[in-house]
């Protein structure tokens, strides 16, 4: 029994095996690439705003300046992009680094408690659009894209703010 748990630790620490075994597993649930490039054009962005730290600025250049000034890297930049639609969903955001080594997260809401993100790789397997549910919000990056201007085709975390607000009042009305 020892030596068949000494083989699989060392099976998982081989990293060659395992990146096998997950192309492996990609064929088998998804099957062979069916799209090369499941995304025609590049989206329209109608908004990119570019954030540093906790601020927000509008041009790479200001985004730089604060960098510059505040003795930050560069590379910490975020670029924040929403676009309409994309990959059969509306209200999306695109998150990326300045650097190519950093993913880039294209998110959407879905509920109050969850979001989804696109996944291009399962989606070039599988023929269509794939986005995979993950817990948690992106309020942050709804909030600021609103306080810009951009209103939502569905703004979800809007309609709750709104909702507890009438929610709140209705309690101190019966409290009273």
């Amino acid at each position: 029994m020892k030596d068949v748990a000494d083989s699989i630790a060392k099976a998982l620490q081989n990293e060659e095996l395992m990146i096998e075994v997950k192309e492996g597993l990609s064929r088998f649930v998804d099957g062979e690439p069916v799209n090369k490039n499941p995304i025609k054009n590049d989206p329209k962005i109608e908004m990119r705003l570019f954030k540093v730290t906790n601020y927000y600025y509008w041009t790479l250049d200001e985004a730089m300046e604060c960098c510059r000034k505040s003795f930050i890297p560069a590379i910490t930049i975020e670029i924040l992009d929403y676009i309409r639609e994309f990959a059969g969903r509306t209200d999306v955001i695109r998150v990326q680094r300045l650097t190519d080594f950093c993913p880039i997260k294209i998110m959407t809401v879905l509920d109050y408690e969850h979001y989804a993100m696109y996944n291009n790789e399962r989606s070039i397997y599988r023929g269509k659009y794939t986005w995979e549910m993950s817990e948690g919000n992106i309020r942050n990056y709804y909030n600021i894209f609103r306080k810009q201007g951009i209103v939502f085709e569905n703004d979800i975390y809007e309609k709750s703010r709104k909702y507890y607000e009438e929610v709140d009042k209705k309690m101190k009305k019966i409290i009273k």
